[in-house]
């Protein structure tokens, strides 16, 4: 599955970049400005095998971190998604935001969250 670079800026005028996993630009940035506040821009398409890792935020910001689990309905397949995700969003805003979205290839019917963490990024 592809990856999508995708820079949020925020209210302060600072940026940091990030990374979305889905089928194309258009999903990614729903994804992106659904779970996250700011303006979002998607920067380029990447390929996953490529992704730095140590790239870091330039300025101190919380997230909530889950890992997302996706199952479609009719054909019992399933797919999961770590994710990081503003922390004024609620489980609900998250998981409507991937239903009846493809990922992985698997439509969201049903979406839940599990290992919920809280993440300082610096």
């Amino acid at each position: 599955m592809p990856k999508f670079k995708i820079r949020e800026e925020f209210t302060d005028g600072s940026t940091q970049n990030f990374y979305v996993s889905a089928n194309d630009e258009a999903t990614a940035l729903g994804i992106a400005t659904t779970l996250f506040g700011g303006e979002h821009l998607v920067l380029e398409e990447v390929d996953p095998a490529v992704v730095a890792v140590t790239e870091q935020a330039p300025t101190s910001v919380g997230y909530w971190g889950a890992t997302v689990t996706l199952k479609q309905e009719d054909t019992d397949a399933v797919t999961f998604v770590s994710m990081l995700f503003d922390n004024a969003k609620s489980s609900n805003e998250v998981m409507e935001a991937f239903k009846a979205k493809t990922i992985n290839g698997v439509r969201a019917d049903a979406v839940s969250l599990s290992g919920i963490y809280f993440v300082d990024v610096a």
